[in-house]
């Protein structure tokens, strides 16, 4: 994934997003029950979708930090796949605003009087779409396991 514009981040994302969720149990999720622990020491979770009555065991959680496992579980439920297709349409939608902006923050553009704008200098135009798209790119580089700032 490295070597990807800003643009090209956002879009693939984007893309992530909707085919991982494709695939996945559809949400919302709702944790309603433990099952208990297992022999190696993992806690079973189950989550309810909108299929009434049916739970499904969708993963375990490792009962290292008990205290923690529950909410895990109940963050596991939170991020469900139903979240998916609102957070890639954001993303999207970050990624078409860029495309737009970029060329005109970069410069260099001609004026219709036949002068062109001055251009942008590299490390400057990079601030200026950290500061507008910094949490679009930060959650994008999230998604598709790329190290923030690359």
């Amino acid at each position: 994934m490295a070597d990807l514009s800003p643009v090209e981040t956002l879009r693939a994302a984007a893309a992530r997003l909707r085919a991982l969720a494709e695939d996945a149990t559809p949400g919302p999720w709702r944790v309603v029950e433990h099952h208990g622990i297992t022999d190696d020491g993992w806690k079973q979770i189950a989550v309810e979708t909108d299929d009434p009555g049916n739970s499904i065991d969708v993963c375990d959680v490792a009962t290292v930090y008990p205290d923690d496992s529950d909410a895990d579980a109940e963050w596991i439920a939170l991020v469900h796949p139903g979240i998916a297709e609102p957070l890639a349409e954001w993303l999207s939608d970050a990624a078409d605003l860029l495309a737009a902006h970029l060329p005109i923050w970069a410069g260099g553009l001609e004026r219709p009087d036949g002068s062109t704008s001055p251009v942008t200098p590299p490390d400057e135009l990079a601030r200026m779409v950290a500061g507008h798209f910094g949490p679009a790119l930060r959650m994008a580089r999230v998604l598709l396991g790329v190290p923030d700032g690359q």
